[in-house]
């Protein structure tokens, strides 16, 4: 199923269902990304969300059977145990912060245990924040202003974003060390 917002796009399917998920008809696709790298894929007509990347085909293909036979409230569970064949490549990663113009936008993470809960967010930018919505934070010595919000953990697959920062993160650190430039990451 050709996903346009799937990057890469599949192009070695080997696998492909259609499942019944919370009363909607799901696709899920398996490909092959590369050589002993698989990438399961869930989504519907238009839309989808990466499960999990991983040498481990078996695993998936026993983690889809577990899916197609699993109750409307256990699928939820079952989609995100997944993530859990995810956690062989990049085990000390938990959460990944999306941000645009500094902004944080959301907080997402394939570890249920996270989901849900709240992470706190400072901004030392308070220009144009009013100052009863700014605090003093304890710098060791001295306080900054700040202001600050909740942001709920959501979930999501988090797999392709760190395999995509794995592949360009070497060359980001030989840009800084030719350069002598600091990331703003």
């Amino acid at each position: 199923m050709p996903w346009e917002k799937q990057h890469p796009s599949a192009i070695d399917v080997i696998d492909r269902r259609t499942l019944r998920v919370g009363g909607h008809s799901l696709h899920i696709e398996i490909d092959l990304l590369s050589p002993g790298l698989f990438r399961a894929t869930l989504g519907g007509d238009e839309d989808c969300s990466e499960l999990c990347r991983t040498p481990d085909l078996a695993g998936i293909l026993r983690q889809i059977q577990v899916l197609e036979q699993a109750g409307f409230n256990d699928q939820r569970k079952e989609i995100m145990a997944f993530c859990k064949l995810n956690r062989a490549m990049e085990d000390d990663v938990q959460f990944v912060i999306f941000m645009e113009g500094g902004i944080v936008s959301s907080i997402v993470t394939d570890c249920e245990s996270l989901v849900g809960r709240g992470i706190a967010i400072v901004d030392y930018d308070t220009e144009g924040v009013d100052d009863s919505q700014c605090f003093s934070v304890d710098q060791g010595g001295h306080t900054e202003q700040a202001t600050g919000r909740i942001e709920t953990v959501e979930f999501g697959a988090i797999s392709s974003i760190l395999a995509s920062i794995n592949e360009t993160e070497p060359a980001l650190r030989e840009y800084v060390a030719a350069s002598g430039t600091k990331p703003n990451a």
